[in-house]
């Protein structure tokens, strides 16, 4: 399996908790759209079942909260041990993000949502 596809997953996520992150302080990003949006469209994309989209929501809050946990944590701080400390514990949340959401989500679902992150991450480079 080629890994940047599975970061443009990430990407996509990431941009999703970091719009219910903007969200919950009153000021979602202009170039995202919401988390619920984003939700939305995915269940389209993928033919979520309910059970599937219970998941992601889920998965989505939880992986926000520990992304706006971190950045609380760290705060401002831009010197290089403190990137260093984010960059590894950012990983290790993308690795259980990964994991949890190859556990939700069909074999083909997950080709689907690669093939759309990619696509996404390609119109961003724009």
């Amino acid at each position: 399996m080629k890994r940047l596809p599975v970061r443009g997953i990430l990407l996509a996520a990431a941009l999703v908790v970091a719009c219910a992150a903007s969200a919950q302080q009153g000021s979602p990003p202009k170039s995202s759209p919401a988390p619920e949006a984003r939700l939305a469209q995915a269940k389209i994309r993928l033919n979520l079942t309910p059970d599937q989209e219970a998941q992601l929501r889920a998965l989505f809050q939880e992986v926000g909260a520990k992304l706006r946990a971190m950045q609380a944590k760290y705060g401002t701080d831009d010197s290089l041990s403190t990137r260093s400390a984010k960059a590894k514990e950012g990983l290790t949340i993308r690795e259980d993000f990964r994991t949890r959401l190859k556990s939700i989500l069909t074999a083909e679902q997950m080709a689907e949502e690669m093939r759309a992150a990619a696509k996404e991450k390609r119109q961003q480079g724009r």
